[in-house]
Formats: C-alpha cells, structure tokens, sequence
C-alpha cells in the first residue's frame, strides 16, 4: 500500500466563523527557543537526534523564524527536513491547533492535513451515495417509517418533505444513516416509534409506557420487551391499536 507524504495546511482562523482563508492582523511567529542543554521546544531529545543535517547548535536552528499571516502555509513533513522541524514547532504552539477539533478563541491558526482532509472527504461522500441510493430505492411509506428512527415525527408530514429531511439526515452524518439501515432491530424500533406518535404508548424522558406499563426505561429495553415470547399478546395488542389511530 502506498503511503501519501503529508500535505499540512496552516490556516487562519476567521473568529465567530470557523476556518476562513484570511483573517486581518492575524500573525504568529515560530522560532525554535532553544532551551538548556540538548532541548528544543516542541521536540523530545529523539526527536533533535533523527535529524540528518539538524542539530541543536548549528545557524539554521539559531536563526530559524518562520511567520504565519494572512496566507496559509504549507508544510511538507515527510518530504522536508526543514519543514518536519517547523511542523513539530507548530504542534506545540498555543496559539495554533493541531486539527480544527482543538480549535479554541484563543486559536489564531490551525493546522490541516489536506491529503488526510480529502480522503475522508471522499470517503464521506461515498456514503452519502449509498444513502442516496437508499432513499431513492425505497417507497414513501418506507421513508415515514425510518425517518422516525431519528428522533424525529412524521405526522402530517408530506411525502417530499419525508424526503427533504431523510436527505438532510444523510448529508449531515452518512455513516449513522446508513448504520440505523443495517440495525437488526430496525422495524422493532420504527414499530415503537409509531406507536408513540400516534399516542399508543407514552414517554417519560427515555421511558416508554403502555398506560402505567412500563416497556423499558429506553428504547432498547422497550423493544426487547415486545420481542420477548411471552409479550407478543401485547405487542398484537398494540399493533391493533395503531392501525386504529392510523384510519382516524
């Protein structure tokens, strides 16, 4: 397998809007703040002994001062001695965030590996595919009946708005659509979830009752209780109930 040499991007960061190509008087420098001894910041002793032409003592270290503005930056890590060097100074700054998760208000630049940034971009629009493809293959009752199993109702709801909001649901995390599809207990939940829409079973917080029954303290729990062999009675009993409420 081939490995991809790191392209890193140290980008501004545009304050109340997230990461922006330029942010006005934004400015840090990195230099290499030689410490006592064999130390440097940002590197561990192993790290200043892998350097090939590198060393604690020579000019390049002592007048090494690199600016990050309004323009990204780019740091080729694997490829670059000098930028490897430059790389471990910027992971260790407090003013610049290792990825746009650690970013902070105190975050003036953040750092991006582009080429790690596209393959999960890639990655992530391949499932938005599949999750397409999914709501395209399906009819829309099928649609009303999974879009509840994100929590949200369906009552009264148009069939291209079912539609709208599944869409939604797959752009906004593809990986959790797709795994509320493979879930064995699929139809028990969506069963359970149109059974509280439709006021045949109540919730208290995450509780679910059938009068003062309680099914289960959570979802999970409710819908082991109408698998169970010795509650089909019951669940028959509901099922009846909701095709009641469906043709009022």
């Amino acid at each position: 397998m081939q490995t991809v040499s790191r392209k890193i991007a140290i980008k501004p960061v545009k304050k109340g809007t997230g990461i922006g190509e330029t942010m006005p008087g934004a400015k840090v420098y990195l230099t290499a703040n030689k410490k006592r001894g064999r130390y440097l910041f940002g590197h561990t002793p192993e790290q200043i002994d892998s350097y090939k032409e590198i060393t604690v003592d020579n000019d390049y270290v002592k007048n090494f001062k690199m600016r990050l503005g309004d323009k990204i930056a780019y740091l080729y890590p694997d490829t670059y001695e000098e930028d490897l060097f430059a790389y471990r100074l910027a992971q260790s700054h407090s003013m610049i965030a290792n990825n746009e998760g650690e970013v902070t208000h105190l975050t003036k630049f953040v750092m991006i590996d582009e080429e790690k940034e596209a393959a999960g971009n890639a990655k992530k629009l391949e499932l938005i595919t599949d999750a397409y493809v999914w709501i395209k293959e399906h009819n829309p009752l099928e649609k009303r009946q999974f879009l509840s199993l994100f929590g949200i109702s369906t009552k009264g709801l148009s069939d291209d708005l079912i539609t709208t909001k599944l869409r939604e649901q797959a752009e906004k995390n593809p990986e959790s659509f797709l795994a509320r599809e493979n879930d064995p207990r699929k139809d028990a939940k969506i069963l359970v979830n149109e059974l509280i829409d439709y006021g045949v079973l109540r919730t208290d917080g995450p509780a679910i009752y059938y009068n003062e029954v309680l099914l289960g303290v959570d979802m999970t729990l409710a819908v082991e209780y109408l698998n169970e062999d010795r509650n089909q009675d019951v669940k028959i009993k509901l099922i009846a109930l909701l095709k009641e409420k469906r043709n009022i």
